[in-house]
């Protein structure tokens, strides 16, 4: 493809396309520089994904679950992975899950931008600074998954307009029937854009140029706002500190940079996808946040809108000249991806070894090992940190990645969702309705000490049916996660491993008799 082909500040696909790999695997690298990826929720899909690949047969640790699957519009990588981890380690596979999410909106993102300038530009490269959002590092899978499509959906909706009515329809009618198997958000995401696209046709283009620093600063002026409102109830106070999430971790700089480049001549705006932008964070803002037992309903809409901004972005080749557009381009992506790299280092690096502590994943660790877990235990999760839950929230979940490994209860996981394919078997409903999917959030040891009756009987009762069925009785353990790990046991527990930040103990076997 030839420059005049490629159009006023386009770029040649055989440029374009080895610059995009090496995005890709760019991205996807620091999955694989840690044992753990601290995505809050990705264990918890992992866990399901690796028991939806196993045989249903009550043994092992499917003496637990029982599979539930329903036409539920929330099902995309659970369809995907269940076949995968048949052939392939639960955790590598898990890893593999990440970096598809990641090159799917990457690629989805730029095959939207080439469509929409009908050419390739560096702008194009640009979404790659919105991938390790706040609902990336929450690790919602499905959602991420379905997202990456709807970009791509768009873009073929775009590119198909002079198709034959019966292809187009029928590729379109596809791409939405596989929207919606993977997650219900992601199909009302395109729906979304492309309804703005047909509504705004007639607008002139110059309303977007002011339109896009008009949202960076709204954002940025209502962030600013969090101190003041930070500890109200989850109403309107809870829906600004949501937007907060837009500015949490590496995706401060890109507001930064979004906002600079607002006020610059270096790019053109077009202006449906900036209205659509506007459309999805108005919608993040003022729309619900639970929705049909889904949370972070409506919030999770300000990933979709900062990479259809981005995608609003076109070339500014003509004013400044091909060469030095490139370089804003790549400055842009240079010093984003440097941001993202810093928060990574210092955030991931540490959540990680974290992990690797909690599980005794690492051979030379002596202490902080949850494999000395006895098989078919139970285990309950408490968070005894001093500051909010949210900051601890990378280690949340990091006992559900046990269950790749070992027949262990953990009660604190997905099985409590009913929209889920994978559920808790009617015996452990107790625990189900007790731990929820998050840790037992308490402020004192010896509140813990309060709880340990509760648990107690819960597991009591588990064993007596144990016994009714034929089955042996089973120990029950504890995990505090605690900023003081040398608090001395609770009466009735012993102490059976300590990191720097957790305490694994097992509650006498005489306490929990059927």
């Amino acid at each position: 493809m030839t420059e005049a082909q490629t159009g006023q500040g386009g770029i040649p696909l055989k440029v374009a396309v080895p610059v995009l790999i090496g995005l890709c695997l760019l991205v996807c690298l620091p999955i694989w520089l840690v044992k753990y990826p601290p995505l809050v929720d990705w264990p918890l899909h992992s866990a399901r994904w690796y028991l939806l690949s196993l045989p249903q047969n009550g043994e092992g640790i499917t003496e637990f679950y029982q599979t539930r699957f329903q036409p539920i519009p929330n099902l995309g990588m659970d369809l995907l992975m269940m076949v995968v981890m048949k052939f392939v380690p639960p955790l590598f596979a898990s890893k593999l899950a990440a970096c598809l999410v990641l090159i799917g909106l990457l690629t989805g993102g730029f095959a939207f931008s080439a469509a929409l300038h009908k050419q390739v530009t560096w702008a194009a490269f640009l979404p790659v600074l919105a991938l390790y959002d706040q609902w990336f590092l929450m690790g919602f899978a499905n959602y991420l998954l379905g997202l990456g499509i709807a970009f791509w959906a768009v873009a073929v909706w775009l590119w198909s307009e002079e198709w034959p009515k019966p292809r187009r329809w029928a590729v379109l009618g596809l791409l939405g029937a596989v929207l919606l198997v993977t997650h219900l958000m992601a199909l009302a995401v395109a729906v979304l854009v492309v309804g703005v696209f047909l509504m705004s046709k007639h607008l002139p283009n110059s309303a977007a140029k002011w339109l896009l620093p008009g949202i960076v600063v709204g954002c940025v002026v209502m962030a600013a706002g969090l101190s003041l409102i930070g500890k109200t109830p989850y109403s309107w106070g809870g829906k600004l500190q949501t937007l907060d999430w837009l500015l949490r971790g590496p995706s401060d700089v890109v507001f930064v940079l979004v906002a600079a480049i607002g006020f610059t001549e270096c790019f053109t705006f077009e202006r449906r996808a900036v209205l659509s932008a506007a459309a999805l964070l108005v919608l993040a803002i003022l729309g619900p946040s639970f929705l049909g037992g889904t949370a972070f309903a409506c919030d999770r809409l300000t990933l979709p809108f900062t990479v259809v901004l981005f995608v609003g972005l076109g070339s500014g080749a003509q004013r400044l000249g091909q060469r030095t557009f490139a370089m804003a381009c790549t400055t842009t992506i240079v010093v984003g991806l440097a941001s993202i790299c810093l928060y990574l280092g210092r955030h991931w690096m540490g959540s990680s070894n974290s992990a690797v502590v909690m599980l005794g994943a690492h051979d030379e660790l002596t202490v902080g090992a949850l494999d000395d877990l006895a098989d078919r235990s139970t285990l309950v999760t408490y968070d005894l940190k001093k500051h909010s839950p949210i900051t601890w929230q990378e280690q949340r979940h990091v006992p559900d990645w046990i269950l790749l490994e070992r027949p262990v209860f953990v009660a604190q996981n997905f099985a409590k969702n009913r929209q889920q394919p994978m559920i808790f078997k009617p015996e452990f409903e107790e625990f189900h309705r007790y731990q929820n999917n998050n840790p037992v959030v308490l402020k004192t040891w010896e509140e813990l000490s309060v709880e340990l009756p509760k648990v107690e009987l819960l597991q009591s009762n588990l064993n007596r049916a144990y016994e009714k069925s034929g089955r042996q009785p089973t120990d029950l353990y504890i995990l505090a996660m605690t900023n003081d790990p040398s608090q001395p046991s609770p009466e009735g527990t012993e102490k059976v491993d300590a990191g720097k930040d957790f305490v694994l103990l097992k509650v006498d076997s005489d306490r929990v008799r059927p």
